[in-house]
């Protein structure tokens, strides 16, 4: 009796210590990618380095190395394998990878079909863990009833969520009613953040109206900044319009109007 506790002692003695080992081993490959990538701009090394973690298990150097073949910036550009590297993260409850994965189906990019109810559970996950992003796409979608039915209960929510991670968002818009009364948007309505290369030529074109309007977004720059993202408020509260700050389709519409009535 006492050898064979002592064969099971060893045995998951062997086992506690091989997890503990691939861990460290993995901790030590992720913090090698991140000074390759972040540092040293040595992107290669920073792939073979989350490669070699992300095989153990990971998951924030599975999310690394989807940027890494994703992107064609970084010259390894591999959309089937980054895709399935985002999917490896996004899957295990990865925040980013879902909020990504919510975009690429949002605007279609990479070669998947576009495709919003495919891109709402992917924000609904990050949402949950409070990401701002995931929660304002959800806001926007649901109240906008953009490539889905409208739905002024979940967009509600939402935006109460918003309220409650501290961000700009009217009081009124947690009340289903108040968001059931707006326009909805538009088929194809792009719907952009600051950070988006695709959102330039869509900001450059607010910041030159809103400046001939006589309001002062700064510089057309394309960089939707927070003296345009509070020109855009002004505009929207003057002219009793849903003040939310978002630089879309919508609002250019709005400007053209407001330039034309001028």
């Amino acid at each position: 009796m006492r050898n064979l506790l002592l064969c099971i002692l060893l045995i998951f003695s062997s086992i506690f210590l091989g997890g503990c080992v691939t861990t460290v081993k993995s901790m030590m490959d992720r913090s090698n990618g991140d000074t390759a990538f972040y540092a040293n701009k040595n992107y290669t090394e920073a792939a073979n380095y989350y490669k070699n973690a992300a095989k153990n298990g990971d998951v924030e150097s599975s999310y690394m190395l989807s940027r890494i073949l994703l992107d064609k910036k970084y010259g390894m550009e591999n959309i089937g394998q980054g895709l399935n590297r985002l999917n490896e993260a996004a899957a295990s409850g990865h925040v980013l990878a879902n909020r990504d994965l919510g975009i690429i189906y949002m605007s279609g990019r990479h070669g998947l079909e576009k495709s919003v109810p495919r891109a709402l559970p992917y924000f609904e996950m990050a949402a949950s863990k409070n990401d701002e992003v995931s929660v304002l796409a959800l806001a926007m979608v649901y109240g906008s009833g953009m490539g889905v039915e409208k739905n002024s209960v979940q967009a509600a929510r939402w935006y109460a969520k918003g309220q409650e991670l501290g961000l700009p968002i009217p009081a009124d818009m947690s009340n289903p009613e108040v968001i059931s009364g707006l326009r909805p948007l538009p088929e194809g309505t792009r719907m952009v953040s600051a950070t988006s290369i695709d959102s330039k030529t869509l900001v450059r074109e607010a910041q030159s109206m809103l400046t001939k309007l006589g309001y002062n977004p700064g510089p057309a720059d394309g960089v939707a900044g927070k003296k345009t993202r509070q020109a855009v408020r002004d505009f929207q509260k003057k002219q009793r319009l849903t003040v939310t700050g978002e630089i879309n389709d919508l609002l250019l519409q709005d400007l053209e109007s407001a330039l034309s009535n001028n």
